[in-house]
Protein backbone atom coordinates (compact mmCIF):
# COMPACT_ATOMS: atom_id res chain seq x y z
CA UNK A 1 0.00 0.00 0.00
CA UNK A 2 1.32 3.55 -0.85
CA UNK A 3 2.83 5.66 2.27
CA UNK A 4 0.35 8.77 2.33
CA UNK A 5 1.85 12.33 2.72
CA UNK A 6 2.00 13.71 6.20
CA UNK A 7 0.65 16.70 4.98
CA UNK A 8 -3.40 16.52 3.82
CA UNK A 9 -3.03 18.49 0.35
CA UNK A 10 0.69 17.48 -0.28
CA UNK A 11 1.03 15.73 -3.78
CA UNK A 12 1.83 11.65 -3.40
CA UNK A 13 5.74 12.43 -5.70
CA UNK A 14 8.74 13.44 -3.72
CA UNK A 15 9.42 17.59 -4.30
CA UNK A 16 12.64 18.88 -5.35
CA UNK A 17 14.07 20.84 -2.28
CA UNK A 18 13.06 24.79 -1.84
CA UNK A 19 9.97 24.01 -4.36
CA UNK A 20 6.14 24.72 -3.67
CA UNK A 21 4.32 22.41 -3.27
CA UNK A 22 1.66 21.88 -6.09
CA UNK A 23 3.84 23.65 -8.96
CA UNK A 24 5.66 20.91 -10.68
CA UNK A 25 8.64 22.32 -10.65
CA UNK A 26 11.12 24.46 -8.25
CA UNK A 27 10.75 28.30 -7.97
CA UNK A 28 13.51 29.31 -10.62
CA UNK A 29 11.79 27.22 -13.49
CA UNK A 30 8.30 28.37 -12.43
CA UNK A 31 9.82 31.93 -12.59
CA UNK A 32 11.85 31.39 -16.02
CA UNK A 33 8.83 30.12 -17.46
CA UNK A 34 6.81 33.16 -16.80
CA UNK A 35 9.18 35.45 -18.67
CA UNK A 36 8.54 36.70 -22.17
CA UNK A 37 10.72 34.17 -24.49
CA UNK A 38 13.43 37.61 -25.46
CA UNK A 39 14.12 38.11 -22.08
CA UNK A 40 14.62 34.55 -21.47
CA UNK A 41 17.46 34.62 -24.87
CA UNK A 42 18.45 37.72 -22.91
CA UNK A 43 19.72 35.67 -19.87
CA UNK A 44 21.53 32.97 -21.39
CA UNK A 45 23.47 35.70 -23.33
CA UNK A 46 24.11 37.53 -20.23
CA UNK A 47 25.96 34.54 -18.54
CA UNK A 48 28.84 33.70 -21.21
CA UNK A 49 29.43 37.81 -21.52
CA UNK A 50 29.41 38.30 -17.73
CA UNK A 51 32.30 35.62 -17.54
CA UNK A 52 34.44 36.87 -21.07
CA UNK A 53 33.83 40.63 -19.06
CA UNK A 54 35.50 39.41 -16.15
CA UNK A 55 38.30 38.01 -17.94
CA UNK A 56 39.07 40.98 -19.73
CA UNK A 57 39.11 42.72 -16.43
CA UNK A 58 41.32 40.02 -15.08
CA UNK A 59 43.88 40.40 -18.24
CA UNK A 60 43.82 43.59 -18.00
CA UNK A 61 45.04 43.54 -13.85
CA UNK A 62 47.75 41.37 -15.07
CA UNK A 63 51.69 42.16 -15.27
CA UNK A 64 52.65 43.76 -18.04
CA UNK A 65 56.07 44.62 -19.79
CA UNK A 66 56.50 48.43 -19.07
CA UNK A 67 57.66 50.96 -21.53
CA UNK A 68 61.20 52.15 -20.83
CA UNK A 69 64.94 52.05 -21.18
CA UNK A 70 67.23 49.01 -20.07
CA UNK A 71 71.30 50.01 -19.81
CA UNK A 72 73.66 47.81 -20.56
CA UNK A 73 76.71 49.24 -18.22
CA UNK A 74 79.86 49.65 -21.25
CA UNK A 75 82.32 47.23 -21.20
CA UNK A 76 85.93 47.73 -21.83
CA UNK A 77 87.23 46.05 -24.97
CA UNK A 78 90.89 45.64 -26.73
CA UNK A 79 90.72 44.53 -30.34
CA UNK A 80 93.37 43.50 -31.88
CA UNK A 81 92.61 45.69 -35.07
CA UNK A 82 92.43 48.93 -32.88
CA UNK A 83 94.62 51.40 -31.53
CA UNK A 84 93.38 51.70 -28.11
CA UNK A 85 90.47 50.45 -25.73
CA UNK A 86 87.08 50.69 -26.65
CA UNK A 87 83.62 50.79 -24.51
CA UNK A 88 81.10 48.45 -25.67
CA UNK A 89 77.50 49.46 -24.20
CA UNK A 90 73.97 49.53 -25.10
CA UNK A 91 70.14 49.67 -24.37
CA UNK A 92 67.29 47.87 -25.07
CA UNK A 93 64.28 50.21 -25.85
CA UNK A 94 61.05 48.93 -24.78
CA UNK A 95 57.47 50.83 -25.99
CA UNK A 96 53.85 49.76 -26.15
CA UNK A 97 52.19 49.66 -29.22
CA UNK A 98 48.09 49.06 -29.56
CA UNK A 99 46.70 46.04 -30.60
CA UNK A 100 42.60 45.95 -30.56
CA UNK A 101 41.85 47.01 -27.03
CA UNK A 102 45.41 45.99 -25.67
CA UNK A 103 48.92 46.84 -26.28
CA UNK A 104 51.91 44.57 -26.95
CA UNK A 105 55.80 45.23 -26.24
CA UNK A 106 57.78 45.63 -28.91
CA UNK A 107 61.85 46.09 -28.20
CA UNK A 108 64.72 47.46 -29.68
CA UNK A 109 68.55 46.47 -29.28
CA UNK A 110 70.82 49.40 -29.67
CA UNK A 111 74.31 48.36 -29.58
CA UNK A 112 76.99 51.59 -29.07
CA UNK A 113 81.02 51.64 -29.46
CA UNK A 114 82.55 54.59 -27.40
CA UNK A 115 79.09 56.47 -26.94
CA UNK A 116 78.13 56.01 -30.83
CA UNK A 117 75.66 53.74 -32.18
CA UNK A 118 76.95 50.80 -34.22
CA UNK A 119 74.25 48.41 -34.28
CA UNK A 120 70.16 48.74 -33.95
CA UNK A 121 67.38 46.46 -34.82
CA UNK A 122 64.13 45.24 -33.64
CA UNK A 123 64.35 42.59 -31.10
CA UNK A 124 61.61 39.35 -31.24
CA UNK A 125 60.89 38.12 -28.15
CA UNK A 126 61.00 34.46 -29.12
CA UNK A 127 64.55 34.20 -31.10
CA UNK A 128 67.78 35.01 -31.60
CA UNK A 129 68.80 38.05 -33.64
CA UNK A 130 71.90 38.61 -35.52
CA UNK A 131 73.07 41.88 -35.63
CA UNK A 132 75.84 43.26 -37.67
CA UNK A 133 77.44 46.75 -38.51
CA UNK A 134 80.90 48.84 -38.47
CA UNK A 135 83.04 51.07 -35.83
CA UNK A 136 86.15 52.66 -36.47
CA UNK A 137 87.07 50.81 -40.11
CA UNK A 138 86.22 47.26 -37.79
CA UNK A 139 83.51 44.59 -38.42
CA UNK A 140 81.14 44.18 -35.93
CA UNK A 141 78.26 41.43 -35.34
CA UNK A 142 76.24 41.08 -32.29
CA UNK A 143 74.57 37.62 -31.11
CA UNK A 144 71.20 38.23 -29.06
CA UNK A 145 69.32 36.17 -27.55
CA UNK A 146 66.14 36.42 -25.74
CA UNK A 147 65.11 34.78 -22.58
CA UNK A 148 61.62 34.79 -20.55
CA UNK A 149 62.06 34.32 -16.96
CA UNK A 150 58.52 35.36 -15.86
CA UNK A 151 55.20 36.32 -18.34
CA UNK A 152 56.11 39.90 -18.34
CA UNK A 153 59.81 40.28 -18.32
CA UNK A 154 62.48 39.73 -21.15
CA UNK A 155 65.83 39.08 -20.49
CA UNK A 156 67.84 40.09 -23.38
CA UNK A 157 72.22 38.83 -23.48
CA UNK A 158 74.36 40.56 -26.41
CA UNK A 159 77.03 38.33 -26.96
CA UNK A 160 79.27 41.41 -29.17
CA UNK A 161 82.15 40.20 -31.36
CA UNK A 162 84.85 42.82 -32.95
CA UNK A 163 86.53 41.18 -36.31
CA UNK A 164 85.74 37.83 -34.99
CA UNK A 165 86.89 37.96 -31.55
CA UNK A 166 84.67 38.22 -28.57
CA UNK A 167 84.47 41.84 -27.33
CA UNK A 168 81.81 42.13 -24.73
CA UNK A 169 78.70 40.65 -23.21
CA UNK A 170 75.53 42.56 -22.23
CA UNK A 171 72.66 41.91 -20.83
CA UNK A 172 69.48 43.96 -20.71
CA UNK A 173 66.03 43.35 -18.42
CA UNK A 174 62.64 44.67 -19.45
CA UNK A 175 59.95 43.64 -17.58
CA UNK A 176 57.17 44.75 -15.03
CA UNK A 177 59.40 46.59 -12.87
CA UNK A 178 62.44 48.22 -13.46
CA UNK A 179 66.02 46.91 -11.91
CA UNK A 180 66.96 49.04 -8.71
Amino acid sequence: MPRLPDRPNAPAHPQPAGARYGAPDGPVEAAARRRPAGMRARCRLARPLTAVVMLVAAGACAARTQAGRSEAPPQVARPAAAKGAWLIGGHLDTRRVRAGLASTPRHEVVILVNGTEAMRAEMPRDRVLELSGEAEGSALAALCTPRRPARATIEVTCLVTVDNERAASLVFTAGARRPA
